[in-house]
């Protein structure tokens, strides 16, 4: 590397998504290509420090675990179709600008490479990502022939990493979510991943402190912090999907956090997820990962003519054990956006709401 150039290197901090400083097995900084490039508007030495890694995500001094980002975008997305005009709310703009799938790519793509990050979408969605702006990488696409639910979902875009050949830790996220502060939101998705690549934690859930009784979202019910657990990582004690008024009302005051639907894990603690309380589909994948490429349409589409509908949170998450939830603040701005009310209580409440060009503050 030219002087001038590790100079700068140094000066500005070069450091992977979990904010340490990178180097190279020859003690020098990585090739300039594998930094990340930003738009002129974004201070270049602060951006520095979210260079993506070009091959793995550092997880600890002692091993290096590549991560896959898997975005969930196969739903029918009618809870907004007032305002949307029947758009899927994934594949809908705010303003004009990107669409929240886009949104949610981009704010998700330092921590992870286009190859390793899955977007899954109904065929019937496929007009719907025609249309995005020229030049978007939602990554690899992972075409279901309908919706059978999130937990059909997730477990063909987990085939396809568990095919890839390691015990990679996956990220899974909704694609259709608002999120007021993407660099505090990535800060926490980077400790609830560093956690899983320890083995401080084997599945983590993220939710967000609650600031209002909201009998619509889900909640995650804490226990308290473990000696061997970081400060906002906690123990699941459990699940409260849509509770009524009061029940919201006390899980409000006894400190539960709403459920952002955000969880990591290795590809592993997944598929031991699916055998133990979904064994056909567990067995159905691994059928699809022996099968010959030009084969696999074809027996997706039979496979998900007969699958019933399955929820991942209550066919899976919710009879788990074991599981860790990270919690950020309420100031990281989250909404699930799943309203016209709450749309326009985020729009004036977020302190970056909608566009792109915000996307690191």
């Amino acid at each position: 590397m030219p002087d001038l150039e590790r100079e700068f290197a140094r000066i500005a901090g070069v450091r992977d998504c979990l904010g340490r400083r990178i180097f190279c097995s020859d003690g020098g900084f990585p090739p300039r290509h594998t930094w990340h490039a930003r738009a002129p508007e974004q201070p270049f030495l602060s951006e520095l420090a979210e260079s993506h890694m070009a091959a793995l995500l550092q997880i600890g001094p002692e091993m290096q675990t590549p991560l896959w980002i898997v975005v969930l975008a196969a739903g029918a997305g009618t809870r907004l179709a007032s305002v949307t005009g029947g758009v899927p709310k994934q594949f809908w703009s705010i303003d004009g600008g990107p669409s929240l799938v886009e949104q949610t790519v981009e704010r998700l793509q330092s921590l992870s490479v286009p190859e390793r990050t899955l977007t899954v979408i109904n065929r019937g969605h496929e007009r719907y990502v025609d249309t995005l702006a020229r030049g978007t990488s939602l990554g690899r696409l992972v075409a279901q022939p309908c919706d059978r639910g999130t937990a059909t979902g997730i477990a063909l875009a987990v085939a396809t990493v568990v095919e890839a050949g390691s015990d990679a830790i996956v990220l899974v996220t909704p694609s259709d979510h608002g999120v007021g502060r993407p660099r505090l939101f990535r800060d926490g998705l980077s400790e609830g991943v560093e956690a899983i690549g320890a083995n401080r934690a084997g599945i983590v859930l993220f939710g967000v402190e609650a600031d209002a009784a909201n009998a619509d979202y889900g909640w995650i019910a804490r226990r308290r912090v473990q000696a061997s657990q970081p400060e906002r990582i906690q123990d699941v004690a459990a699940f409260v999907e849509k509770p009524g008024p009061l029940e919201a009302a006390r899980l409000l005051n006894a400190g539960a956090v709403w459920n952002t639907m955000v969880l990591a894990a290795r590809a592993s603690a997944l598929l031991d997820l699916y055998r133990q309380f979904l064994p056909e589909l567990a067995e159905a994948l691994v059928q699809l990962s022996h099968l010959p490429v030009d084969r696999r349409d074809t027996y997706i589409t039979e496979l998900y003519g007969r699958l019933p509908f399955a929820d991942f949170s209550s066919d899976l998450l919710s009879r788990a054990r074991g599981l860790a939830v990270y919690t950020w603040p309420a100031s990281v701005g989250w909404s699930d956006l799943g309203t016209p009310a709450r749309l326009a209580y985020w729009l004036e409440s977020s302190p970056c709401p909608s566009s792109l060009s915000a996307a690191n503050l």
